[in-house]
């Protein structure tokens, strides 16, 4: 269940990687979901991770009489794409059931979508990770090794790609991609606003874990009574 201990020490685990392993960058509390599907919908950004669950605002275009162009629908068909986050491909889950989302109005299209067929490759998501993300294809860690700074002036005039040492390596590799199946229930959007808002306050620092996760757990049991849902007998 959502309070057992193995959910408390799954969401402590995902908050250390920003606290205490520092492998997720701080901005990442200061940039919510609604902000990324915003900046999609007006143009403002070349590409963004947003749930499926917005596929309903990003990619509906209306056709017919119906049909407008705007910054993300021409002649009733989307000009958004979207492919799997790094590493899905590999290992075939779930995840968060995050996709990104390419705009096929960008300058060039083509090399967005290689950028992003070049991300769920297993180089890709090395580079993911180097960069303090958390790739799905953890294996892609697996002879990941810590990169080394070079001396010299050559080396400190250039730019130098985010390092990580041994710690962090051995940190993001215990990632793992995870399913959260919710029941069919008519107020299944309820269950994933509780979810997402839980683990949303635990990494921005707002609540403890184990706060995060009690009023979690209260909206999700108040949700599905709304919903009619009964639990199946033990």
């Amino acid at each position: 269940s959502l309070g057992a201990d193995p959910a408390q020490r799954a969401l402590q685990f995902y908050t250390g990687l920003r606290y205490t392993d520092e492998v997720v960058s701080p901005d990442t509390a200061d940039f919510t979901r609604p902000d990324v599907i915003a900046a999609l919908a007006e143009g403002r950004t070349v590409f963004g991770i947003a749930p499926l669950s917005a596929a309903s605002t990003l990619l509906d275009c209306p056709s017919g009489n119906d049909a407008k162009d705007t910054v993300i629908c021409k002649d009733g068909k989307a000009l958004l794409h979207w492919a799997w986050l790094p590493g899905l491909d590999e290992n075939h889950l779930v995840g968060t059931l995050q996709a990104w989302a390419v705009p096929q109005h960008a300058a060039h299209p083509e090399e967005a979508a290689r950028f992003a067929a070049w991300l769920v490759s297993n180089d890709g998501a090395r580079v993911w990770a180097q960069s303090g993300g958390i790739p799905a294809n953890t294996e892609a860690l697996r002879d990941l090794e810590p990169a080394q700074e070079e001396d010299g002036p050559a080396a400190k005039g250039a730019a130098q790609a985010p390092t990580m040492n041994a710690a962090q390596v051995q940190a993001i590799s215990q990632a793992r991609g995870f399913r959260l199946a919710f029941p069919q229930a008519a107020t299944i959007d309820l269950l994933w606003k509780a979810q997402n808002s839980m683990v949303h306050a635990a990494l921005s620092g707002e609540k403890t874990p184990e706060l995060a996760l009690r009023e979690a757990a209260e909206q999700m049991e108040k949700a599905l009574k709304q919903g009619g849902y009964s639990p199946p007998a033990e």
